[in-house]
């Protein structure tokens, strides 16, 4: 491996790594410890329970979370029911939060602990980007929730979104396992080498020996990628699954060129796309259409994945390194990665969580993304501890909901979080020296606590993969009726359709197949894309008989 401490991303332009090399010490500039509240809930009850757990939503205030609560109301509908018609909490929020202030509204507002709290929400869907519900928020939340965010640029994304969980809550899984997926970009640079050897292929051999033992339900594993680095139509070709399962991928996240992004919009729409080196990037676009992992959930390895915040946990002790001239890479290329206009979702995730075909949920990073994630450097020697995302695979493929299985991946937060309290403790008291060995213990802790508080889940914290166990699939709540389609009259008691049946068939089976996007098929036949969309849904929850037609008509 190249140096001990390495970040995933790379330049936009030239795709070299912005940081290669950095020697183990430089991280104990700068860095510093404060505490995490604990626990609100009882383990004892069933964490996929939604009675117990109960369900909620945190939205923006104003217009703006007025219209993301409406397209969000079939969704909360379901869970509604799911939960025996108990009320769905909704809380609405200020779009700036320091940290102190959202573990201040948590206390006061969220649960204040005048009683029980039994109908406080564990699963916490945030809906709204960066900017309209910070990200300190969903932070503090999920030191003991289960949280998740949809966040889209459209609107009807958000509804595609919507309509893709109940598509998939109401349809029977035919299938008891899920496909397990990973893809390394082996680019030859030090990050994704570290990578792929300290997390790839251990992930991979335990797998496969849990596998025969009966203990990760998977119906088959997957190493795909070439050694080689590959380009972005290989990974496609894996994800395009018969069936749902998991993909953890492993690659650099797209930074700024060395001229910098040449607009905000440009960068949201680039930044944190996955890097295949000179052979491209797979970006927002690429993802939009087209069969991509349906009804499964990707976990990204890569910086910013999930989205760019407006200040990162890094920046003191990058702008530390860079006074001190210990920096072994290019500090204003990483800082200039950070959002000049607003914290952003990114673009990637955005797209391929609005695509029919493609996952119910998406786990990445919000911020820059190192190696600490899987191995950690406190012991005095570099050590490899995979099992953090080994956990989430499976907890995900035993169909515990999404944001439970992220869980998995916060308890190694909380763990880290009470080690390092209790270090900086002890030298306090005066048990232990705060010598040298001291201030690298501490600060190698504090980096891996940063690591793993900038991973979240994007999508609905209580879905889950479509998958039953037991001799019979289990057919989930149906999810709510929508209304009739706006625009089209029934008759005799039947809505009336806006084209011959076979011409209609025609154009859901084109949607179906995904080779064209919504609005093309729908202006090939002549139809309003809602209307279109709308049909297409109907029609593959329930067949013709959805539709309200008999075969002759």
């Amino acid at each position: 491996m190249t140096g001990d401490l390495s970040l995933l991303m790379v330049r936009a332009d030239d795709h070299e790594p912005l940081v290669e090399g950095m020697t183990e010490d430089a991280v104990v500039v700068g860095t510093a410890s404060d505490e995490q509240p604990g626990h609100l809930w009882d383990e004892g009850r069933d964490p996929n329970d939604l009675v117990h757990q109960r369900w909620g939503v945190i939205a923006p205030q104003g217009p703006r979370g007025d219209r993301l609560l409406a397209i969000l109301e079939p969704l909360v509908a379901l869970r509604r029911a799911q939960q025996h018609g108990e009320p769905v909490r909704v809380h609405r929020v200020p779009p700036r939060m320091t940290q102190s202030e959202a573990l201040r509204w948590k206390k006061q507002v969220f649960a204040p602990g005048t009683d029980l709290d039994l109908e406080v929400p564990r699963y916490q869907l945030i809906v709204g980007d960066l900017h309209e519900v910070p990200l300190t928020l969903q932070q503090a939340q999920s030191s003991d929730g289960y949280v998740g965010r949809v966040a889209f640029d459209d609107d009807e994304d958000l509804e595609a979104y919507v309509d893709k969980v109940l598509r998939w809550e109401a349809r029977a899984a035919p299938q008891r396992e899920g496909r397990a997926i990973f893809y390394t970009v082996h680019d030859r640079s030090g990050a994704t080498t570290a990578g792929y050897e300290g997390l790839v292929r251990p992930c991979l051999e335990a797998a496969r020996q849990r596998l025969e033992r009966g203990q990760f339900n998977a119906d088959r594993i997957v190493e795909a990628g070439p050694s080689r680095v590959g380009d972005p139509s290989d990974l496609r070709v894996e994800a395009n699954a018969d069936r749902p399962g998991v993909l953890l991928s492993l690659s650099h996240g797209e930074g700024p060129p060395r001229a910098g992004w040449p607009s905000a919009d440009h960068q949201r729409r680039c930044q944190g796309a996955m890097s295949f080196g000179r052979r491209g990037q797979l970006r927002g676009e690429d993802v939009a259409t087209g069969s991509f992992l349906p009804g499964g959930v990707w976990l990204m390895m890569a910086c910013f994945g999930a989205g760019s915040p407006q200040t990162s946990a890094y920046l003191p002790w990058l702008e530390a390194l860079k006074a001190r001239g210990r920096f072994g890479g290019e500090p204003a290329a990483v800082l200039d990665a950070l959002p000049a206009e607003r914290p952003f979702v990114a673009w990637l995730p955005q797209r391929v969580l609005a695509n029919p075909d493609g996952p119910l949920g998406f786990v990445g990073h919000v911020d820059l993304a190192w190696t600490y994630a899987f191995r950690e450097l406190d012991d005095g020697a570099p050590r490899e501890r995979p099992g953090k995302m080994m956990a989430v695979l499976r907890s995900l493929l035993e169909r515990n909901r999404f944001g439970l299985a992220l869980r998995e991946l916060h308890r190694y937060f909380d763990r880290t979080n009470a080690e390092l309290t209790a270090l900086e403790r002890d030298a306090k008291s005066g048990r232990i020296p705060a010598d040298d060995a001291w201030v690298a213990r501490r600060s190698h802790l504090w980096m891996l606590r940063e690591d793993l508080s900038a991973y979240v889940l994007l999508g609905d914290p209580a879905a889950r993969l479509p998958l039953h166990h037991g001799a019979a699939p289990v057919r989930a709540a149906e999810p709510p009726r929508r209304p009739a389609i706006a625009g089209l009259p029934r008759a005799s008691g039947r809505q009336r359709l806006p084209l011959p049946i076979d011409e209609l068939e025609q154009a859901i089976g084109a949607v179906l197949l995904g080779d064209d996007g919504l609005r093309t098929i729908a202006e090939r036949h002549g139809l309003p894309r809602e209307v279109l969309r709308e049909l297409y849904e109907r029609y593959s929850a329930g067949g013709r008989a959805a539709l309200g037609v008999d075969d002759d008509d």
